[in-house]
């Protein structure tokens, strides 16, 4: 994964963004950056990588709105995969981990299901923070997914939106 990720940054580097998007085509464009997004937005470490592509692919002249739908849906997709891990985990902690799991499980619960679903959408929307600590965290405390997977998606595909549409029109 590393490796993937430092081959990213040196095409990036190194390579025009129009070119990228010539020698693969529109089409193929959308694949790769899709693919980005399932690696790239799995984890806080490569998350760099996944926002670069998206800034690079929207500088070259991609469709905004579709890169939004595309990398969101990857995005949400490598989330997805944090709250499963979170599941298995919340069954597995112990010491100062479950007690913040408590903790943390007592809070939500205070909260109505409205207010965790807006704070699911305006954190994966609008903050460049990666999700995946806040899908282990609503795993641990057993929100269910269906409650918070179109909030989610709709955040993750706002923020590659966002970041899309800027990066265009900051290229322009």
């Amino acid at each position: 994964m590393v490796l993937v990720i430092v081959l990213l940054f040196i095409v990036f580097s190194f390579i025009k963004p129009q070119d990228i998007v010539q020698s693969l085509g529109v089409r193929n464009s959308y694949l790769v950056l899709f693919l980005i997004g399932l690696i790239g937005g799995a984890s806080s470490l490569t998350s760099s990588s996944y926002y670069a592509a998206i800034v690079t692919f929207a500088v070259s002249g991609l469709n905004p709105v579709i890169i939004a739908f595309v990398a969101g849906t990857a995005l949400f997709i490598g989330d997805s995969v944090f709250y499963r891990i979170g599941m298995w985990g919340r069954d597995h902690i112990s010491g100062r981990a479950l007690r913040f799991a408590q903790k943390l499980t007592r809070y939500v619960e205070g909260k109505s299901r409205r207010f965790v679903q807006v704070f699911i959408y305006l954190y994966t929307g609008f903050s460049p923070f990666p999700a995946d600590i806040l899908m282990i965290s609503l795993s641990f405390v057993r929100f269910p997914y269906l409650s918070f997977m179109i909030p989610g998606f709709m955040g993750s595909v706002t923020f590659a939106f966002l970041l899309a549409f800027l990066a265009a029109a900051g290229g322009v």
